[in-house]
Order: structure tokens, then sequence, then C-alpha cells
């Protein structure tokens, strides 16, 4: 399910950028990235890095929001609540059923009547 899920996400990355790249996780891999080079400098070089690698651990945790999946707050059920709204607006736009729409077609059909509302 997960390589599924994931397969989905990066599509509607690469067709929806400004919906779905999230500039936190964008920071969270350069971190990332950091530890990894002062793990690697620490191993080629054999000197001490552990500090760093604290550091950049320690900031992850700080900045990493875990979100919550069960009870009436749940991240599932303000999905779930937000997609029903924006069938509800999309209806007018579109000439079948929302929910009958594919991914790409709910997003775009989404795309479009938010920008068009900007423009009012």
């Amino acid at each position: 399910m997960s390589s599924i899920r994931e397969s989905i996400y990066e599509d509607l990355e690469f067709y929806f950028p400004e919906q779905f790249i999230n500039p936190l996780s964008q920071s969270y891999w350069r971190q990332q990235k950091q530890k990894v080079l002062a793990q690697l400098n620490a191993i080629i070089t054999g000197e001490d890095h552990s500090e760093e690698i604290d550091r950049i651990d320690t900031m992850t945790r700080q900045n990493t929001k875990i979100k919550n999946f069960y009870g009436k707050e749940s991240e599932e059920l303000k999905y779930e609540n937000d997609f029903e709204t924006y069938c509800i607006i999309l209806a007018d736009h579109a000439n079948q059923p929302v929910k009958t729409l594919s991914v790409k077609e709910y997003f775009s059909l989404r795309k479009f009547v938010e920008g068009k509302n900007k423009r009012k």
C-alpha cells in the first residue's frame, strides 16, 4: 500500500507542485543530507562528528510535526471532510459527478476553480 501511495503522491507533486510540495519536507531532506555527509566524513577522516549529527537529529525532532490519525481531529477525517466540501464546490464546474473523476482530473478541476476564484 505505501508504495502505491508514494507513487500517487509523486505524480501529484509533479502535476500540482503548488499543492503538494511541502517546504518543510525539503528542509527535512537538506538536514538529512547534512547528517549523512557528517557521518561519511566521520568514517573517511576518523574524526568525531557526533555533536553535529546530534544537533541535526535534535533539529529534526523539534521541526517534525507528527500528524494525528486517531479521533475527531485526525488528518484522515479532515481530508475526508475537505474532499466532500470540494466535491460540492466543484460540482458546478464539472460535466459529470465529481466523485467519478480521476485523481488527476479532480486536482486539475480544483486548480482551475481556485484560479478562477482568485481572479474575481
